[in-house]
């Protein structure tokens, strides 16, 4: 059975619902919305999409909106008087993908106590996402190699400004605080004390204790919205802030411990107790990977870096001193996110390691410090968002890294689905993101800093839109040649269980038989023994991990990227081309090793990837595919 509704008042469309299937009672396909005239509508009425309703409140909906508003045309109505009887209970939007099954006590648990005044009264900052065109058009343009000018992107992939302001006007009606409103990236966020969220969205809200011991809240229902306000909204992230993303990173002298005595995400790295090895500097790692003596180095590129908090303005300069290479302090913009100013957290290495090595192998380019404030995946969706705000308005990176992650299945299919776009639509601007494969191999436990029982990747590595960084271990010789490389024991990588194959893997012949996505896809150093050179509160120290590998390939990004603009070519997002040289000198494969449950070996593996950069080469034959 078909029905079309079309509801007018004051010669403005309010909604066109369309195509109702009866038989699941769940999912309701629509054309436009919040349009001022037919025109509008005839142009959005090819673009069909989803939205879930609680049950099949579609006549209650229509009969206590549409004729509140005192004007109702129906146009080929085919409704049974069963359906009819069926349909008249509800006129909500529900969002069952928003929230995900709570894992075991490893990770945040249930406590049995109801929540307290204080918990009710916490806020919780909601993150809510809205229709922004054709994400399937972009993917295209992406696999073609197209770049979108930030005019097309303005006109073709932003959100209905109606529709956001329709769904601001709601949640300030019921006592929320608009915090960031962006219909150029689909975003509103709001919050609210946990009382109010709760009420609003008709959400139970529990009391847990997270990972590291502390009381907060996580919603265990869908929650909803009015159909006429929750309509064009497509994901509601941030009622389980319990979850949030892990860092990358080991300090030298420490294996990754089991899952009964896993390291919280965000618990102080332990000082080792015996005497550190002498790390590798930038120099160590540029000559390992033939990047030494060569005419790029970074300049007029810049590269974006999204963590938590600031690293020490001193720290910098020390490494940079170290290391012999441009101190210039300018070339770092810190940009506070959330203007916590004194408030943001301490630092806890991995945004110093992550800074020093992007800056040290790309030594010419532009540093942006994006301080989210937190791990929280809304405070981490705020920054991205940002990011791709400046990015529309000419004033982003060409290269983004990112050393965090957390396994795959307890991240929200809502929350996927929101940065899954935001990486999209920075590849389609140009933004290559590098992010960090993990540091748990190939079965990682709910704090991606022990082994588990299955064979599971993290996102955001396993995006289908940024290019996963996995680790290997690297033995020199004294003379500063490579004795022998192989795969790290601990590089994330593996089968994605939600993300499909883009086009550049499906075209790489040596990938195993599956349509998912494989991570990693390049690799470098990670392994924290000898690892990384690091200045941190004015002491050198040594850091390993894919917090290590990510931000040496981003530097060796800029290096790219600065050579085709000097040959006068169009820099863009780096996958395809990555995967178009793989199997010439630009990469040198890894033929040993595992994580886990995956061996390194010729070709693309598990571990390793494409395998790491012969620099020098990869620029080369990089600036000559299409």
């Amino acid at each position: 059975m078909a029905l079309e509704w079309l509801c007018i008042r004051d010669s403005e469309l309010l909604f066109i619902i369309t195509h109702v299937r009866y038989k699941y009672f769940a999912q309701v396909n629509y054309k436009g919305l919040w349009t001022s005239t037919r025109k509008r509508v005839t142009l959005l009425r090819a673009k069909l999409r989803k939205l879930h309703l609680s049950k099949s409140g579609v006549w209650s909906m229509l009969s206590a909106r549409c004729l509140t508003l005192s004007a109702l045309m129906m146009v080929g109505v085919g409704l049974t008087s069963g359906h009819a009887e069926d349909a008249a209970n509800t006129t909500f939007k529900e969002f069952p993908s928003s929230i995900v099954k709570l894992p075991p006590p490893s990770g945040p648990s249930v406590a049995a106590e109801p929540l307290s005044n204080a918990l009710q009264k916490q806020l919780l900052e909601v993150h809510f996402t809205l229709e922004t065109g054709d994400l399937t058009a972009l993917q295209d343009k992406v696999v073609r190699g197209e770049k979108v000018s930030s005019e097309e992107f303005a006109k073709s992939f932003s959100s209905d400004p109606e529709a956001s302001q329709k769904l601001a006007d709601y949640l300030s009606g019921k006592g929320w605080t608009i915090v960031n409103v962006s219909n150029s990236t689909g975003s509103l966020f709001a919050s609210a004390p946990v009382s109010v969220v709760a009420k609003t969205l008709d959400t139970k809200m529990i009391n847990v204790v997270d990972d590291m011991g502390q009381k907060t809240v996580s919603a265990v229902t869908p929650p909803k919205l009015p159909i006429d306000v929750g309509m064009q909204v497509i994901a509601i992230d941030g009622l389980q802030p319990g979850m949030r993303a892990v860092r990358h990173i080991v300090r030298q002298g420490f294996d990754i411990p089991g899952p009964s005595n896993a390291a919280a995400a965000d618990a102080p790295i332990p000082s080792p107790s015996h005497s550190e090895q002498s790390s590798y500097k930038v120099a160590d790692i540029l000559n390992a990977y033939n990047g030494t003596g060569l005419p790029v180095t970074g300049h007029g590129q810049t590269i974006a870096i999204l963590i938590d908090t600031f690293p020490s303005k001193s720290d910098l300069a020390k490494f940079w001193k170290a290391n012999k290479v441009n101190k210039d302090l300018s070339r770092v913009s810190f940009i506070d996110v959330q203007k916590l100013g004194t408030h943001l957290p301490d630092k806890s290495a991995e945004e110093t390691l992550d800074v020093e090595w992007a800056s040290g192998v790309a030594p010419d380019a532009k540093i942006q410090v994006y301080a989210a404030g937190s791990l929280h995946y809304v405070a981490l969706d705020l920054a991205l968002n940002k990011i791709l705000s400046e990015t529309i308005q000419g004033r982003g990176p060409e290269i983004l890294s990112i050393s965090l992650g957390l396994r795959e299945d307890l991240v929200s299919v809502d929350e996927l689905k929101t940065e899954s776009s935001l990486f999209l639509k920075l590849a389609a601007l140009g933004v290559t993101t590098f992010v960090s494969s993990g540091d748990a191999g190939s079965n990682p436990d709910e704090t991606g800093h022990g082994h588990g029982d299955v064979t599971k990747v993290e996102y955001e590595a396993s995006d289908p839109s940024v290019v996963a960084v996995g680790g290997t271990t690297l033995h020199m010789r004294a003379d500063g040649a490579v004795d022998d490389e192989s795969g790290w024991l601990n590089s994330g990588g593996g089968i994605s269980g939600t993300h499909k194959r883009p086009a550049w893997q499906k075209a790489y012949a040596g990938l195993p038989n599956t349509t998912l996505r494989l991570v990693p896809d390049v690799s470098a150093d990670a392994d924290p023994s000898p690892g990384g050179y690091v200045v941190l509160d004015g002491k050198s120290v040594a850091y390993g991990g894919t917090s290590w590998s990510a931000p040496i390939w981003a530097g060796i990004a800029a290096r790219l990227n600065e050579d085709l603009v000097k040959q006068g070519k169009q820099t863009g997002f780096m996958a395809p081309r990555l995967y178009a040289v793989s199997d010439t000198a630009a990469f040198r494969q890894i033929n040993s090793g595992e994580n886990g449950a995956y061996k390194a070996g010729p070709g693309w593996d598990p571990v390793t990837g494409l395998g790491v950069p012969n620099i020098g080469e990869l620029i080369r034959l990089y600036s000559q595919t299409p």
